[in-house]
């Protein structure tokens, strides 16, 4: 069998750039979220200035791809997106996985990143069962998919509705993230195990409050350039509308994030840094919010994440592992809880005032 050579795409490269988008076509059909992989353009506009593509090269021929996206105003974080494998080498999937993943560690302990992140579709079982077993990533939230307006770089197939996507992590660096272990992180009360259990797995040590104590904490500030509701381009991968509960002061503002946050389904990501998270997020509750999960040192942030997921198909058996499957039932239970009302499919809640 012919060697197989990873290697970074380079975007100037018309035959690597035909050799992605074929890679996808055989690997996916037309079926994969994002449309935007089946067209040449997008990968000679991206590759290098938005990610770097790593291809693994069997005969001339392109059989893998992974690419990296950093943040330039987070560059401890990284997301690891796009997958594709070619079915001609599925005997050396987890081979080619990892020894892409020892490229991913030591460029981050080159550039510092902290954390790696993932978004694993629920219609491709076989690359969250790689994901899982090849890089040992921990699920922290079940976010459903979204697309926010004038994010048209991307594309997803709005025929999926209601499709779901597991978010997973892996702890690049410890000592970085361990730098803020002493930090404290306030949850509503009925949050903090879940929460506690998911920092665990991967190894974040963090203390948990469960109420505003401003004498616990007298050296918390936020940056002048902090604001109360921020929505966070999604890029390829994550993102959605951040929010600082304790700058929360216009209601007319907030209401009008939160509907388009509603509309478009993306999460709301709530800073549990601030004191104010608890309260901020039983009032998302009250309101037909529920909880989604965490996403740990995100955008230099640790943030518990709400959504609206009323008409989405939540159970166990869309993703796979079983620390997937137990955050998804704690997902499921916690939308029951939060009692949404729908009419075809369209959830009937009221944006809270705050």
């Amino acid at each position: 069998m012919s060697e197989i050579i990873i290697k970074a795409a380079d975007a100037d490269n018309d035959v690597e750039v035909k050799g992605i988008v074929d890679l996808f076509k055989t690997a996916f059909g037309q079926s994969f979220p994002k449309k935007a992989v089946y067209r040449p353009d997008f990968w000679r506009r991206h590759i290098s200035s938005r990610f770097t593509s790593l291809i693994a090269v069997q005969a001339h021929q392109i059989v893998a791809h992974l690419a990296l996206q950093t943040d330039k105003l987070c560059s401890d974080m990284v997301e690891v997106l796009l997958p594709a494998f070619d079915p001609v080498v599925r005997d050396q999937v987890g081979e080619l996985y990892r020894d892409s993943w020892k490229i991913v560690t030591k460029q981050a302990q080159r550039s510092g990143w902290a954390v790696a992140y993932f978004r694993e579709y629920q219609e491709f079982p076989d690359l969250q069962r790689l994901t899982r077993e090849s890089v040992k990533a921990v699920p922290v939230a079940i976010l459903p998919r979204h697309q926010i307006p004038g994010s048209n770089h991307h594309h997803i197939n709005r025929r999926k509705t209601g499709a779901l996507d597991l978010l997973t992590a892996r702890v690049l660096n410890r000592s970085a993230t361990l730098s803020s272990k002493t930090s404290s992180l306030f949850v509503p009360s009925s949050h903090v195990q879940i929460c506690s259990q998911i920092y665990g797995s991967l190894g974040m040590v963090r203390t948990f409050l469960t109420e505003e104590a401003p004498s616990s904490i007298p050296n918390f500030g936020l940056p002048t350039d902090v604001r109360a509701v921020d929505k966070q381009p999604t890029h390829l991968g994550l993102g959605g509308v951040f929010v600082q509960p304790s700058l929360v002061t216009d209601s007319a503002r907030f209401n009008s994030a939160i509907a388009a946050a509603a509309r478009y389904q993306a999460p709301l990501m709530i800073n549990m840094q601030d004191p104010a998270c608890p309260a901020f997020c039983e009032k998302l509750e009250n309101h037909g919010y529920s909880f989604c999960g965490v996403m740990p040192s995100i955008y230099g942030r640790e943030s518990i994440v709400f959504g609206c997921l009323g008409d989405h198909e939540v159970n166990t058996k869309l993703f796979y592992g079983d620390g997937a499957q137990a955050l998804t039932a704690y997902v499921d239970s916690c939308r029951s809880e939060a009692g949404l009302s729908f009419k075809n499919g369209t959830p009937l809640h009221t944006p809270p005032t705050f």
